[in-house]
């Protein structure tokens, strides 16, 4: 289950302290996401041991989440019915010690494997969860922590595959942003080579919104910036990776049809702005 070894699920499982050697482990990366400016995401697991994580990450983010620097994010699963309990308990937490609470927010990737009964029971309920709770975190409106100029300071980063709830997203922060009343600048990422066509979109609407600004003589306003997920390593090293993510997107086939217009129009525009280019290099 983890590369820590066997003796760390154990302590998941049983719900333990984590180990010296690990806490050790943990502060030899932090030093070295810090000097590369790097941060570190922590994946969610079964529900058997994620308990556990997120105890062992709010601790982390209570260390290194302060002073106005983000380190570690943890992954919510929206499927999950509780998904809204653990954000607001989290962030309630947070601002109530002084840290910055930093979440990837998922759908979920483990409903063939989860307690059934945890999760919502159809996938417009999920939907829902997932759309609601990017919504209100980004018009600042969560239960038990101040709202409006006081609503705590928190990061975000959307990771998904659904066209609607990524433009929904991006639709509310462009709202937001004109209000003058956007509490969190998301960010946006998705696997390489799924989706690929939401990740030009958002890029291309923020590159708009730059130029319609400039060209409006206002000051820049700032865009979500937008992150695809890949493995790095030797195929013996990522495989275990790509077999998961083989294994959780099998449904995606429907999807890579859907996108694959938007991606022959890309294609087309760039072939065309290379054909420009040469001929004003040639002219």
């Amino acid at each position: 289950m983890t590369g820590c070894g066997k003796s760390i699920t154990n302590d998941l499982v049983q719900g333990n302290d984590p180990p010296k050697a690990f806490t050790d482990a943990i502060d030899t990366w932090v030093q070295r996401a810090k000097a590369q400016n790097c941060r570190i995401w922590v994946d969610a697991e079964q529900q058997n041991v994620q308990p556990t994580i997120d105890r062992w990450i709010v601790d982390l983010m209570c260390k290194y989440n302060c002073d106005g620097q983000v380190i570690f994010y943890n992954t919510h699963q929206a499927y999950l019915k509780a998904s809204r309990d653990k954000l607001e308990h989290q962030l309630q937490l947070a601002h109530r010690e002084g840290w910055t609470l930093a979440i990837k927010l998922v759908r979920g990737a483990y409903i063939g494997s989860d307690i059934r009964e945890r999760i919502h029971d159809t996938k417009a309920q999920t939907d829902e969860s997932y759309n609601s709770i990017v919504r209100d975190l980004l018009i600042g409106n969560i239960k038990g922590v101040p709202t409006g100029p006081n609503f705590p300071d928190m990061r975000l980063f959307l990771a998904g595959h659904n066209p609607d709830s990524v433009s929904q997203a991006s639709n509310l922060v462009r709202t937001l942003q004109n209000q003058g009343t956007l509490k969190i600048l998301p960010e946006f990422g998705q696997l390489q080579g799924m989706a690929d066509q939401l990740g030009c979109e958002l890029i291309q609407q923020g590159e708009d919104a730059l130029a319609q600004a400039v060209g409006a003589g206002s000051s820049p306003m700032a865009v979500p910036r937008v992150y695809k997920c890949l493995t790095w390593g030797s195929i013996q090293e990522c495989m275990q990776f790509l077999v998961r993510r083989a294994v959780e997107n099998r449904g995606a086939t429907g999807a890579v049809k859907d996108a694959m217009p938007a991606l022959a129009k890309e294609l087309r525009r760039r072939l065309v702005n290379v054909f420009v280019r040469r001929r004003r290099l040639s002219g």
